[in-house]
Parts: C-alpha cells; structure tokens; sequence
C-alpha cells in the first residue's frame, strides 16, 4: 500500500507532470494520493502491480491527465465506474489491458468522462464476453480499440455503436463464432 504523504506535498505542491509506479507490487493506493497534482500530471503509469481496487475518487482533480496506464493489476469490472473516470475529461490514452475486467454492461456509460478526447482504449487480455450496445457509443474520436484476447462469443449490431473515427480494430484470440452483417455499419474508417 503507498500511504498518504500530506505533510511533503503541502510543503512542496505537487508539480509532477509524469509519475511511473509501474512494475511494483503496489496493491492498495489511498483516494487523496493524487489530489493536488490535478494541474500538472498529464501521465500516471501504474501497470504491472496487484491493484484489485481503486476507490472512486482516487483520480478527482486530475483533469490534465493524457494518460493512464492501469494494466497488467488484478481490476474487475466492478471496481471501474463512470464515477472513476468522471474528471478526467482531457484523457487520450487509456490502458486496462491484462486485468480482470469481464463486462461494461452494468456500467454502459463508464466512459462518457473522456468521450471527446479518447484516442486510445486498450482493453485486450481480459475476461470480456459481452459487448454492450453502448459501451463504446460515447467514444467518437476513439481511433484505437483492441479488445483481442478475451472471450468474446459474438458480434452484435450494435457493438460499435458510436466508433465514428476507429482506424483500428483488434478482435484476434477470441471465441467469436457470430458476426452480425451490420456490425461495423458505423465504422467508416476501418
């Protein structure tokens, strides 16, 4: 677990603009760890640790972030919300690669914070079955999605809903066996 450093950061503010905890055995962080750096932090790597869960406020204020790295942790799909998300508006880059994540479908709209702005989304090596019709459909400006190695069975009309500007479109190593004919209707650039 990292603990809360208040006392430095009151003395110093925090004015990182990249922090990297990647490839530690990090499992807990506290929800007011970031908070002051929402200015200047534009990337927060913390792939590759033992996070199961992340506390819904732990990325408030952090409306400058371009990217965040969360893969390769234990994360379930219950654990990621819109609240999660919800100031992160300027969000470009977003990795959720090699979790636990399994479904959207209770939580459709978790990624209508950074609807604008996503370029990014990487969501391979996971547990994902099922597609939502609208998971993705706030995600206009998305230009990269991979959602390969999971276990997605099928392929509905509306999986891609709102994937206007999607240039690239990774599907590999699932167990697709059904594929609507209209699936990539509002894919144009792929």
């Amino acid at each position: 677990h990292l603990h809360e450093t208040n006392h430095i950061r009151k003395k110093s503010g925090c004015t990182l603009k990249t922090i990297n905890l990647s490839n530690n055995q990090i499992s807990g962080v506290p929800d007011t760890f970031f908070h002051g750096c929402g200015e200047h932090l534009a990337t927060l790597k913390l792939a590759n640790n033992s996070l199961s869960t992340l506390e819904e406020t732990i990325f408030s204020g952090l409306s400058s972030m371009k990217t965040l790295d969360l893969s390769g942790n234990r994360l379930t799909s219950t654990h990621i919300s819109k609240r999660l998300f919800q100031d992160l508006e300027q969000l470009k880059e977003l990795y959720l690669d090699h979790n636990d994540l399994s479904n959207f479908e209770e939580s459709d709209e978790v990624f209508v914070p950074m609807a604008g702005t996503l370029v990014v989304l990487k969501l391979n090596h996971n547990n994902i079955k099922v597609i939502s019709n609208r998971t993705f459909l706030s995600l206009n400006n998305l230009l990269e999605l991979n959602l390969s190695h999971n276990q997605i069975t099928s392929l509905d009309e509306p999986s891609f809903s709102g994937l206007e500007s999607l240039k690239h479109l990774s599907l590999g190593h699932n167990q697709i066996v059904t594929i609507h004919e209209q699936s990539f209707q509002h894919c144009d650039k792929l």
